[in-house]
């Protein structure tokens, strides 16, 4: 996908997502190099969890773990980059999701980064000290 009327497609597609959801907190769609969609929708912080996993078994489940374009949007219609927690699921899938592209809101129009380039590499480990 490098047609940004398809970026700006994603994007309009979270929102509908939103709007017939009254509580959803923010909604992450991830559309498959196989052009299939998903999505996962966050109602508060402590689903967040159990969404992520939920949503990373049943691409396994599909063997279809390798997205090429991500957009996360809030309830406000606010697009924002997906937390770290699902990038990293991501990459811990298919370490090809690094080229995954993430739609972000500029200025006065949209534009993307991968998540290589938002992280800056593809090691995703935490060191709490």
């Amino acid at each position: 996908m490098s047609d940004i009327s398809q970026y700006i497609l994603l994007v309009e597609m979270a929102k509908q997502c939103l709007l017939n959801s009254n509580s959803v907190d923010q909604v992450v769609l991830m559309l498959s190099t196989q052009n299939k969609l998903y999505r996962c929708l966050f109602c508060d912080h402590i689903s967040v969890e159990n969404m992520i996993e939920g949503l990373m078994h049943d691409l396994t489940d599909a063997e279809d773990t390798k997205m090429s374009a991500i957009v996360c949007m809030w309830k406000n219609y606010v697009i924002d980059m997906p937390s770290w927690k699902v990038r990293k699921a991501l990459m811990d899938l298919d370490n090809d999701n690094s080229s995954a592209v993430i739609v972000l809101q500029g200025t006065d129009s949209i534009y993307t980064k991968t998540i290589t380039a938002i992280d800056g590499h593809t090691n995703f480990t935490y060191d709490s000290q």
